[in-house]
């Protein structure tokens, strides 16, 4: 509900240029991806707390539980940020960069689990699978835009309504 607020407030002050509108996206983009990977969090203190360590909450071995539905949830989480990044920001140009900001999103996002894991006794893990299908699915939004931007129609539109560079 608080991510539809913002953005409703966000959309009042954009004055419907396209960009703006892009961003205005993008921005509701980023609030749901906050929601859906930390919201309900959980807090478990005192006699609630748990017993296991901390350390407990990080599986570094990829590919361990066979967990194909998460994987892949995962995966599609990302897509909309590889589509974003080279509308909203010209110098993300190859996909080789949209696979390190995917990558450095991830680590965020993980490392943030793990302190919320440390720090709430939270059931959050720290999971290097996570970090494989996020970093995946930026490429794959990122390769699927570059292709959506070779036809001719969508690309005049794209152009229109973005940062991307002109490719011709």
């Amino acid at each position: 509900m608080v991510p539809l607020v913002l953005l409703y407030l966000g959309m009042k002050r954009v004055k419907k240029q396209p960009l703006e509108l892009l961003e205005a996206a993008f921005v509701f983009y980023l609030l749901f991806v906050i929601y859906f990977v930390f919201i309900p969090i959980d807090v478990n203190l005192g006699i609630y707390s748990s017993n296991s360590p901390w350390y407990n909450s990080i599986h570094p071995v990829p590919f361990i539980n066979n967990d194909i539905p998460s994987f892949t949830l995962n995966m599609i989480m990302m897509v909309p940020l590889g589509f974003f990044l080279p509308l909203l920001y010209s110098r993300v140009r190859t996909v080789k960069n949209a696979l390190k900001i995917g990558l450095f999103t991830s680590l965020g996002i993980e490392v943030a689990q793990l302190i919320m894991a440390i720090t709430l006794s939270s059931s959050r893990t720290s999971d290097i699978n996570d970090l494989i299908a996020n970093s995946l699915g930026c490429a794959i939004g990122f390769i699927l835009i570059k292709q959506i931007m070779k036809v001719d129609m969508f690309n005049k539109l794209i152009l229109m309504i973005s940062k991307a560079p002109k490719t011709g």
